[in-house]
């Protein structure tokens, strides 16, 4: 099973730098990587393909054309997309990590009241199963149970890592 990492922020940002060095040390001679797209990945990827300038072996994977031309343009050797990968880790990117998920291209993927989130009966996965007994729907983009952490960059340059129940 692929481990994922969500890194928040902008590559402009301290906190997104910072973030994006959080993940690159996740990163080991042989890893498999899958590449996010956006300005978090951006910035995740210009630092690996640094390192791989410096001796580092890895492969990727890339979600994007921008992410995998930029992948290529610094030298991070991309795997065929046409065959199935284990995938050792993927970093990604969000702007908000919260009830209300912000992509960077700042749509919201979810706004709506859930106060069942705070106590109430439906969790996350029930609304998921509901909402996909409607006729017409053909899926819901709940990212349920994909991050196993999330390294949240702040201005100052800290980062707090986060990380699922059960990991």
């Amino acid at each position: 099973m692929t481990a994922r990492t969500a890194v928040a922020g902008g590559t402009d940002d301290p906190g997104i730098q910072a973030a994006a060095a959080g993940a690159l040390a996740l990163i080991t001679d042989g890893t498999r990587v899958g590449l996010g797209s956006g300005r978090a990945a951006s910035a995740f990827i210009m630092r690996l393909g640094a390192r791989v300038r410096e001796g580092l072996q890895v492969s990727a994977v890339p979600t994007s054309s921008a992410s995998a031309r930029l992948a290529r343009e610094i030298g991070i050797p991309l795997l065929d997309l046409g065959e199935e990968w284990d995938l050792d880790l993927t970093v990604d990117g969000a702007d908000e990590v919260a009830l209300n998920l912000m992509s960077e291209n700042g749509n919201l993927t979810l706004n709506c009241a859930m106060p069942a989130w705070t106590g109430g009966g439906l969790v996350p996965g029930d609304l998921a199963d509901a909402i996909r007994t409607i006729p017409g729907v053909v899926d819901v983009g709940f990212f349920l149970g994909t991050a196993e952490r999330i390294l949240v960059g702040y201005p100052d340059g800290r980062v707090e890592t986060l990380l699922r129940q059960g990991e």
